[in-house]
């Protein structure tokens, strides 16, 4: 966990590899163990979100309120698939407003969701007297530098919990991308996205699983505007995604967790990027490599299309919806 003068006077511990690397999430403590806990930010324990901390760290008590400071990794399961996962840096009191709001935590659940027994909320919707004494309203550093972000988004951040219960700042190169068409699952609309692999580190495979919601209209255009190598950056909130049994719906057959966010930018050296990688170098000549190839491809005669083959950009379907 970082000292007081480390949050006060560091901003080191807000990069990456030199990249922006950042989160802020807020709830309450959930089956803490000596390897995490579930950060609870409704009242569906399916939702929380699990917490990775380093060795001796020491975990506030079941139900405690908590602000936690992160950072983001990727994780490439067995099957394949990358995820996101969260390592703890600090763990603090949280202030009100950076706590989930009433209203979210006793919104409606999806079918088969069971709800959890433990409620933080009075039935006006203010913290329950125990809780209402962890809460710090004291506002630090890096609570206001959260306000900043949220002004200078002007709303398109939308975690729909609070004004900063869950926001993460993130800055890396491109190391791939292509949209996901939508789907219809269970009577349910999924909607399409541009999957992207935000790369921090030489090891690829441990790139951090982003997806990008637009205008379904927009998304190829803008697909086109992040190639592989660009540098960006992105203020989002965590997301867990939570399947459900096909045949036992209060059963869950599978989640995991990944970062939503609506628009990327572009990135400042010193600022959101403090300075290139030195594996950047192998991932330009990648590139260039891979570039030549299609380029070969584009020169050959053309060959007709099997029966059903879909050309143009990249789309992919994502079976986990």
């Amino acid at each position: 966990m970082l000292s007081a003068d480390s949050r006060n006077h560091s901003v080191g511990f807000k990069y990456v590899n030199e990249m922006l690397n950042i989160s802020y999430l807020s709830g309450w403590v959930r089956k803490p163990t000596k390897d995490g806990f579930l950060l609870q930010q409704t009242n569906s324990l399916a939702h929380a979100i699990f917490i990775t901390v380093d060795p001796g760290t020491r975990i506030p008590k079941e139900t405690t309120p908590v602000t936690v400071v992160c950072h983001a990794f990727g994780k490439k399961r067995e099957d394949g698939k990358s995820i996101v996962q969260l390592r703890a840096i600090d763990i603090k009191k949280p202030s009100s407003r950076s706590m989930p709001i009433d209203l979210i935590w006793k919104s409606s659940l999806a079918p088969g969701a069971s709800i959890d027994a433990f409620e933080p909320f009075k039935p006006d919707g203010s913290f329950k007297g125990m809780i209402a004494e962890q809460i710090d309203d004291s506002e630090s550093n890096e609570i206001a530098d959260i306000f900043r972000v949220l002004e200078a988004t002007k709303g398109r951040l939308n975690t729909k919990l609070g004004e900063n219960a869950n926001v993460v700042m993130l800055a890396g190169f491109v190391e791939g991308a292509a949209v996901v068409r939508a789907t219809h699952l269970g009577g349910k609309e999924q909607r399409a996205y541009i999957s992207i692999l935000l790369r921090q580190h030489r090891d690829a495979s441990v790139a951090i699983p982003i997806r990008l919601y637009e205008a379904p209209e927009m998304l190829p255009g803008i697909l086109k505007t992040i190639p592989v190598g660009y540098p960006v950056s992105m203020v989002g909130h965590v997301q867990i995604k939570v399947i459900p049994n096909d045949e036992k719906l209060e059963e869950i057959a599978d989640s995991f967790l990944y970062i939503r966010t609506r628009n990327l930018s572009g990135v400042t050296k010193g600022v959101e990027i403090l300075q290139e990688p030195v594996w950047w170098g192998e991932m330009a000549r990648r590139i260039v490599g891979e570039r030549q190839d299609r380029q070969k491809k584009a020169a050959q005669p053309a060959v007709a299309a099997a029966p059903g083959a879909q050309g143009g950009a990249s789309v992919l379907v994502d079976e986990t919806l």
